[in-house]
């Protein structure tokens, strides 16, 4: 009883302490990434509209807003759209629009923070099929008229997956360490103080049994 209360007493504190650490690196991570999610929008805001002209026209006289999107991307190493309001105008990830499998409509959330909240950048969650994905999202003026710029983080959202992933087994195999030291101290604190109490039932006995002479030493 003495050790599993020592191993108890153990081992809430540490379960606590772990969930804690757990919870504030987690949240640290999301924050760094939304941040660079946020920066990178803002570095293709900044460069869809200074090549303002190549969005409205090609070379040939022909629009090309998606070809544009596309070599935006490519600067980035993100995939960039552009919404119209409530309408898609511009992606460089136009196969996956014209498949079905994007909604071109603009995101419920990303629409409010922008259009209606006048919010000058966002970053929140949406869902791609069941796979959840950071996307960022900022106004940019193009062509004369104030569209949405979104940034979809797909890859970002899997590394803060993984990277929680990793701190979740860093903190399972801290929690078993701290519960085996736990457990080995209790186990020794608790010989410690039962040992004297079973050589004093001990000696008792002996003499309930009528061994008058049965000694206990005393440290």
């Amino acid at each position: 009883k003495l050790f599993l209360a020592f191993v108890l007493a153990s081992i809430i504190p540490v379960l606590i302490l772990a969930f804690v650490i757990r919870a504030y690196f987690a949240d640290l991570l999301r924050q760094d990434i939304q941040g660079e999610a946020a920066r990178t929008a803002s570095v293709a805001q900044r460069v869809i509209e200074e090549s303002d002209a190549l969005l409205n026209r090609g070379s040939d006289g022909v629009e090309r807003a998606d070809d544009v999107m596309v070599w935006i991307s490519q600067v980035i190493n993100q995939d960039v759209n552009i919404f119209d309001g409530p309408n898609l105008v511009a992606t460089s990830q136009l196969d996956l629009y014209s498949s079905g499998l994007l909604p071109t409509r603009t995101p419920d959330a990303v629409y409010r923070a922008i259009v209606l909240q006048r919010l000058p950048s966002f970053v929140a969650e949406d869902v791609f099929g069941s796979t959840p994905y950071l996307i960022a999202a900022t106004p940019v003026r193009t062509g004369g008229r104030e569209r949405i710029l979104t940034v979809p983080a797909a890859l970002r959202q899997r590394d803060i997956e993984r990277e929680i992933d990793d701190l979740d087994r860093g903190v399972h195999l801290a929690v078993l360490c701290f519960i085996l030291l736990g457990a080995a101290l209790g186990l020794s604190l608790a010989e410690r103080i039962a040992d004297p109490v079973r050589r004093l039932t001990r000696a008792t006995q002996r003499i309930a049994r009528g061994d008058f002479d049965a000694r206990i030493a005393v440290r």
